[in-house]
């Protein structure tokens, strides 16, 4: 049997990013792309200072596994 193996990534938080919306606000959100598995963190609505406290899943492929 093939165990599957996983890469988790946990996005916590951000501090400090720069306006980007004219109104001296921002809408961030993080783009995790992993040998073309794409995940994404929601928006943080208005926040220059956003917590996601996610954890994005990637699936490893064989070349990764072979490496340790």
């Amino acid at each position: 049997m093939s165990r599957v193996q996983k890469l988790i990534v946990e996005v916590v938080d951000a501090r400090n990013l720069s306006p980007k919306d004219g109104h001296g606000t921002s809408s961030p959100y993080v783009i995790l792309d992993y040998y073309g598995q794409r995940k994404r963190t929601q928006t943080a609505a208005r926040d220059l200072n956003p917590t996601w406290n996610e954890s994005l899943e990637f699936n490893v492929g064989k070349k990764w596994s072979d490496v340790f």
